[in-house]
């Protein structure tokens, strides 16, 4: 992943995040059954969360995401990365 291609998922990423604020701010909380309030929480904190990261974060989380899969960096992303430095 070069850096043009990361720039260019962390504004798709924060693009999705701000419309699913959108969606989820336009709904009443107090309104759902206590199920549901529990689900909206979540999701509310996780978009939340996730439109906050730095960009730093943001190759953190990647970085992690792929260990945890268990996979490596493919060539491209480790030199993307090595590019931000």
């Amino acid at each position: 992943m070069t850096a043009t291609d990361l720039a260019t998922f962390i504004a798709h990423v924060r693009a999705e995040a701000d419309e699913r604020l959108v969606i989820l701010g336009a709904v009443d909380p107090a309104t759902l059954p206590p199920k549901l309030r529990e689900e909206y929480d979540q999701a509310l904190a996780g978009w939340t969360a996730l439109r906050g990261l730095t960009e730093e974060e943001a190759v953190e989380l990647h970085v992690t995401a792929c260990e945890a899969a268990g996979r490596e960096l493919t060539p491209a992303e480790a030199a993307g990365l090595i590019g931000r430095q």
